[in-house]
Formats: C-alpha cells, structure tokens, sequence
C-alpha cells in the first residue's frame, strides 16, 4: 500500500467507513517497518564520531536516513488518529 493508491481510492469514494481508511494507513506503516527496520547499521561518514552525512546497510541495500521512514510513518497515524478523533467528538 502506498500514499498515492489511498489518495487515488479516496478520490473514487472507495472508503466506506473511516476503519476502511485507517486499515490502509496502518497497512503503510507496517510496510515501513517490515521494510526499513530500525536494526538497520548507522554508518557515518568518515567512521568517526561527528558530523557528516549518515547512510544505513541492511539486507535490502543501502538507505540513506532509513529510521526516517518508519518515523514518519508512526506520525503519520498519529496525525490522522487525532484528526479522527477531532471528528468523532466534533460529530
């Protein structure tokens, strides 16, 4: 699952109920996790303490900022959990 097939299943009212919706959002973030583990090697640039850029290895190759991925992914249901919480009690 990714942001542009919901958007796309939005778009065509594909989404009967909010759970529907949600399913798919937490099905993006388990992808994110499954995909860019947090078990990943950080490896700096210049193998030292400080600064530079960083990059991650695992058995899927190289990412640059991996963790990013899985972070964002958690914020982002946190944001639309709280958006839908606003509605249920707003409702």
């Amino acid at each position: 699952m990714d942001l542009e097939t919901v958007r796309n299943k939005v778009d065509a009212h594909m989404y009967p109920t909010v759970n529907t919706f949600l399913r798919d959002l937490n099905l993006i973030k388990t992808n994110a996790e499954e995909f860019n583990p947090r078990s990943l090697v950080r490896h700096g640039r210049g193998g030292g303490g400080g600064g530079g850029s960083s990059s991650y290895h695992g058995s899927a190759g190289a990412y640059k900022n991996a963790s990013d991925l899985s972070h964002n992914a958690h914020s982002m249901m946190d944001t639309v959990h709280s958006m839908v919480y606003r509605l249920k009690v707003n409702a």
